[in-house]
C-alpha cells in the first residue's frame, strides 16, 4: 500500500487525528473521567507512533502493518474505552471496519468471521 515515506506519514497522521476526535467527543459527552480518557489517548498515540516507525523501517521490504481506529460506541470490545486501535497485516476494508463498529449480531457475525479469518489482529 505504501510507496513513499510521505504516504506512511499521512496514513498515521489520519489515525492520530481520528483518535483525537473520538477522545474530544468523549470528553464533551463525559463518557469517562478526563484523566482516564487522556491516559488512553496517550497510550494509543504512542502505539500509532511505534507502528509508524515500524513501517518507516520496513518500506524497502514492503512488510507493513496497518492500523485502524474504531469508535467503541457500544463497548463491543472488552474495554470501556471509547476508542480502539487495531493493527493487522492486511489493510482492512471500510466494510470490515463498519462491521466491527456496529457490534456483533446474528446477521453480521458470519460476515465478520469471513472477512477477518485471514487477518491477524493485535489488540
Amino acid at each position: 500500500m505504501f510507496e513513499t515515506l510521505n504516504e506512511i506519514s499521512n496514513f498515521h497522521s489520519r489515525l492520530r487525528c481520528k483518535v483525537d476526535v473520538i477522545v474530544e467527543k468523549s470528553l464533551i459527552e463525559n463518557v469517562l473521567e478526563a484523566s482516564k480518557l487522556n491516559s488512553d489517548r496517550e497510550i494509543l498515540l504512542s502505539k500509532i507512533q511505534e507502528l509508524e516507525c515500524f513501517n518507516f523501517k520496513n518500506i524497502a521490504n514492503k512488510k507493513f502493518k496497518f492500523g485502524f481506529v474504531i469508535e467503541n460506541k457500544k463497548s463491543i470490545f472488552s474495554t470501556h474505552s471509547p476508542v480502539f486501535l487495531g493493527i493487522c497485516n492486511l489493510v482492512p476494508t471500510e466494510e470490515t471496519i463498519k462491521l466491527l463498529e456496529s457490534g456483533y449480531n446474528g446477521y453480521n457475525q458470519a460476515s465478520i468471521n469471513e472477512k477477518l479469518s485471514f487477518q491477524v489482529f493485535y489488540f
